[in-house]
Formats: structure tokens, sequence, C-alpha cells
């Protein structure tokens, strides 16, 4: 089980999950879609593998969109890094910019 802790940038868990955070606005190197026509379905990853998609409609707000500066923009893509006892959910725009960056850590149960 993992316990959630939402953060807008992360900087440790970067190094934590071999991977660095994107500066805010930048698109991301390991996106292999930088561009996205349709936002209306969500794409789930685990690391590089895609796992599943959703209807946009079907998934919870809360993961659907993400605020920032007041503004909601649509999430078209999740990946999920794991490490250890510590997993790193990223959601991304259409146009391969990161918005937010969640790091969960697994309970010691």
């Amino acid at each position: 089980m993992f316990t959630s802790v939402t953060l807008a940038t992360v900087l440790a868990v970067g190094a934590a999950c071999d991977r660095r955070p994107m500066p805010a606005g930048k698109p991301a190197a390991n996106n292999k879609e930088q561009s996205v026509t349709s936002s209306k379905q969500i794409r789930f990853y685990e690391d590089d593998k895609l796992i599943t998609t959703d209807d946009f409609a079907h998934v919870p707000d809360n993961i659907r969109y993400v605020e920032v500066d007041g503004v909601k923009i649509e999430v078209s893509k999740v990946v999920a890094h794991t490490a250890g006892n510590q997993r790193a959910i990223e959601q991304y725009s259409a146009d391969g910019v990161m918005l937010r960056r969640t790091l969960q850590i697994r309970d010691s149960q």
C-alpha cells in the first residue's frame, strides 16, 4: 500500500527514482509523444510501458486536471516510476509539459 504525498515539485524524488524532475514549462525529454492532437483519452504508463488508456470522462477530476495559476489544464498522460519503497506519479499535458509530480511512499506494514 502506498501513501500519497502530493508535491508540485519534488527535487529529492529525482535522485531516489533515478529521474530528475523537469523545470516547469519544459517538454519531457523521455516523452516519445511530444504532441497529442486530442486529449479525450488519458494514457497510463508504468515507466515506458503503456498499461492502459481510459476515456477522459471516466477518470476522476484530480487525475484529469492539474490546476496551474488558477487555470485547470487537461492531463493526457500519467507515468508511474517505482524505485524501492517510493513511486513517483507524473501528469503531463497534451503538449508534453509535466504538470505535477506526486510522490508515494510505501507503508512499512
